[in-house]
């Protein structure tokens, strides 16, 4: 137990020092940024990766969304990222995870099938959906089939 009351003791010091150095300006990605350059991070702030669900971190993660959505309906990484219209499947993918995580249903069952219908033909999940909706880049990708995983496991539960 002694490993695990050392892992616990610095989990807690982590979260107070994301609180304090990002939490005040809106949960930007880099230290000093801009608060439109809210990024994917603010999920791994929410359950299920964390048992808290602090406000903050809450109006943060509803702010992401409009400023990450691209016009093939995914997400990319950041606010602030290029305006190319690429669709990142890892970003969106992570935001289902987060939306069935705190009772967002709604959203997390609308990007899945955001998912669904921009598998590769092989069936995979690409990395990337470029902006006419055709899958692109590295596939499968990892990161984002096990957040649809943890995301179909949230919702049957």
């Amino acid at each position: 137990f002694e490993h695990a009351d050392a892992a616990a003791a610095g989990a807690t010091r982590l979260r107070t020092a994301i609180k304090k150095d990002f939490g005040h300006n809106g949960y930007p990605r880099h230290l000093g940024g801009a608060s439109d350059s809210v990024d994917l991070g603010v999920d791994f702030l929410l359950p299920p990766l964390t048992s808290d669900i602090d406000q903050t971190v809450v109006r943060a993660w509803d702010r992401a969304a409009p400023l990450m959505a691209r016009p093939a309906g995914g997400l990319a990484p950041v606010g602030s990222w290029r305006r190319d219209g690429v669709s990142w499947t890892n970003a969106t993918a992570s935001r289902a995870m987060t939306a069935a995580s705190i009772d967002n249903r709604d959203e997390a069952l609308a990007r899945l099938r955001w998912l669904d219908r921009h598998r590769t033909a092989a069936g995979s999940l690409p990395e990337k959906v470029l902006p006419n909706g055709q899958p692109a880049a590295v596939s499968p990708l990892a990161w984002t089939a096990a957040a649809v995983v943890i995301t179909a496991d949230e919702l049957s539960s």
